[in-house]
């Protein structure tokens, strides 16, 4: 990763090369920790860096290492142990004193206008909020919220922006795949701008098998597939395993997201469903479908759950009525909430209230957690003929997020 980086902040790197970027280059290198930096980063950049090969050489090995030779760019070699040492990655005549890296100063600037400036996920996503630069370095994975702020910062990056990243799958015990599995991993099959070079640590020339069998000792399968084959982690109770988050393949019965531009049915074609959850202590939760003729349900909107936050009812009752149409819409809708909200709360009956601001609802059944998991399981296996399918408009953000792609929970409830 950090060979990028000295790639594109010196203007050499072949991306570059292909969108005419040139330099001054601005990097944002996104860090565990700012400790990281001084221990692994520095390092790697501003010290002479060790190269190993796998033996025997190849013929291009040997003639990149015959020229560095000749242009007496080796600072040590050994062939017969397959390595060899050169300069650092970020020549020192390239930098400009008093603008190297300090606990004050996090960042480093270089001559020709190039600089790559250090964050780490624990300063948090507001502290990301502003800033633009031309390439995303990721040094591990982070907070995906800190992530996406960086993200957010090329928006106005030379040549579109790219971003670097070299991820270890994290390793916690009876913890399922994590936020990159899905965005990184899984989106470059489908995605052409996302490339994947799978390396771990079996592949590395440096760690022989001798301490790989060392490293392995006492450790499950689970353990050494992550640490030593750099597999993303695949257990843990995924509440919806069958949930495949791509749009709908009619054909190949692959796939339960609808791209938002759906035609929608006639207002008398479908059965139109909403059911929401509303309780003191939370934002108000809702969802808005409808039901085909073959059973298929259509999840097509939900209510802004950042907006719903400290709402009063009223101003929800108004939101259902905008989402389901308006006043004058010839959808029928039949409307379910969570029978818990007949309780008083501090002399306070929600359900009474939402009856008087004109949501009539008939009460949700209260199944054991595991049975509702299994009915709704079902559907994500349906496939429209033997049994009916469920299906998500992708506009619905919490819905997917929140409830549905939810890896490594346990599913702890008492049985009854």
């Amino acid at each position: 990763m950090y060979w990028n980086d000295a790639m594109l902040l010196m203007g050499m790197h072949p991306w570059q090369a292909k969108h005419k970027v040139t330099p001054p280059f601005k990097i944002k290198c996104l860090v565990p920790s700012f400790d990281n930096v001084e221990d692994v980063a520095l390092e790697k950049l501003l010290e002479n860096q060790r190269i190993i090969f796998p033996l025997p050489m190849t013929a291009g090995q040997e003639k990149w290492i015959k020229f560095l030779m000749e242009t007496k760019a080796l600072k040590d070699h050994n062939l017969d142990d397959g390595w060899i040492e050169v300069g650092p990655l970020l020549p020192k005549s390239m930098m400009i004193k008093k603008k190297s890296y300090t606990k004050e100063h996090k960042g480093i600037e270089l001559k020709n206008g190039s600089s790559i400036w250090f964050s780490t996920s624990e300063q948090g996503w507001q502290a990301q909020r502003g800033g633009e630069q031309d390439a995303l370095s990721i040094d591990e994975e982070g907070d995906e919220r800190v992530t996406d702020e960086c993200i957010r910062g090329l928006r106005n990056a030379k040549g579109g922006g790219v971003i670097v990243a070299g991820l270890t799958p994290p390793y916690q015990a009876g913890q399922g795949p994590t936020w990159t599995k899905e965005k990184v991993l899984e989106a470059s099959l489908v995605d052409p701008d996302i490339k994947v070079t799978h390396a771990c640590m079996a592949d590395n020339p440096a760690i022989d098998e001798i301490f790989i069998k060392r490293f392995s000792k006492g450790k499950t399968k689970k353990q050494i597939d992550v640490q030593v084959w750099g597999k993303y982690p695949t257990w843990g109770d995924l509440v919806h395993p069958d949930f495949e988050d791509r749009i709908y393949d009619k054909e190949a019965m692959s796939g339960h997201i609808l791209s938002n531009d759906t035609e929608w049915p006639e207002p008398y074609d479908v059965d139109w469903i909403m059911s929401f959850d509303w309780h003191p202590s939370k934002p108000c939760a809702a969802v808005f479908g409808w039901v085909d003729r073959g059973g298929n349900v259509v999840i097509y909107d939900e209510l802004d759950m950042q907006w719903a936050e400290g709402k009063e009812i009223s101003d929800l009752a108004d939101s259902f009525r905008s989402i389901e149409g308006g006043r004058l819409n010839k959808r029928n809708f039949r409307r379910w909430q969570d029978p818990s909200s007949k309780h008083k709360y501090d002399g306070f009956n929600a359900w009474d209230a939402f009856r008087r601001n004109g949501i009539h609802t008939a009460a949700g059944k209260n199944r054991d957690p595991h049975v509702g998991i299994s009915i709704v399981n079902d559907y994500f296996r349906g496939n429209c003929k033997d049994h009916p399918r469920i299906f998500i408009f992708e506009r619905l953000k919490y819905l997917q997020r929140s409830n549905i792609k939810i890896r490594g929970w346990s599913l702890q409830f008492p049985r009854k």
